[in-house]
Formats: structure tokens, C-alpha cells, sequence
């Protein structure tokens, strides 16, 4: 979904019908291809498969207490496992879809520094 999304922005920008559609669809597509953008989308994405099952569990009528509690409880050791575990996993996977669109992949090693910039 997400290399079909870049594809379709790509080629908006390509014809270029208008000046100001080209530039919008060069602005979504710089912010597309941002680490952050990628790494938040993913982070979602297995955050939101996680408590979709609690989610979808809570919206039933006969539930007992306990087995919210219980639902809970494993919805909150899957939480736990992804922040400790699996961050790995993650990142790994949103530098897999860096070198498949052959964007940059910043170096996490070096330190961060925000610039403020201001456009005239």
C-alpha cells in the first residue's frame, strides 16, 4: 500500500497538471519519505493490531470481569514485549522499506540536533 501510494504521488508530480498541485504532491512526498513518517506509520501499525483484539473483545455484550482483566493484562505484556523485544524488529523493518524506495537511511549512530527553519 504504501509503494503504491509513493508510485501515484510520483507520477502527479511527473505530469505536473498545475503548479500548485505539483507542489503539494512534492511536499506529501518529501514528508512520505521521512524516517519518521515511516517509523510511525509501522509503530502504528503493530500497536493498533495489538489492541484491536481487546478493542474488539470490549465491544461484546457477556463479558465477566476476569476476562477483561485478563484481556487487559495480555494486552499490556504485548505492549510491554514490543517496547523491549521487538524495537529491533521494527526498525529493521522500516530500514527494509528505506533501501526498497532507495531513500536515505539517516545514521542513528550520530547525534540530533533540530534547526529551526524559517521560510521568508
Amino acid at each position: 500500500m504504501y509503494g503504491a501510494t509513493i508510485l501515484v504521488l510520483e507520477s502527479m508530480v511527473q505530469e505536473g497538471s498545475s503548479n500548485s498541485i505539483c507542489g503539494e504532491v512534492s511536499g506529501y512526498l518529501i514528508v512520505m519519505k521521512s524516517f519518521e513518517f515511516i517509523f510511525i506509520l509501522y509503530l502504528m501499525h503493530k500497536i493498533m493490531r495489538i489492541t484491536d483484539l481487546l478493542c474488539r473483545a470490549l465491544q461484546q455484550k457477556s463479558l465477566y470481569i476476569l476476562n477483561v482483566m485478563k484481556l487487559i493484562s495480555t494486552t499490556k505484556t504485548l505492549l510491554q514485549t514490543l517496547r523491549d523485544a521487538r524495537f529491533d524488529l521494527l526498525l529493521a523493518n522500516v530500514q527494509y522499506v528505506y533501501t526498497q524506495y532507495e531513500i536515505d537511511i539517516p545514521h542513528m549512530n550520530t547525534s540530533y540536533k533540530n534547526a529551526t527553519v524559517r521560510l521568508c
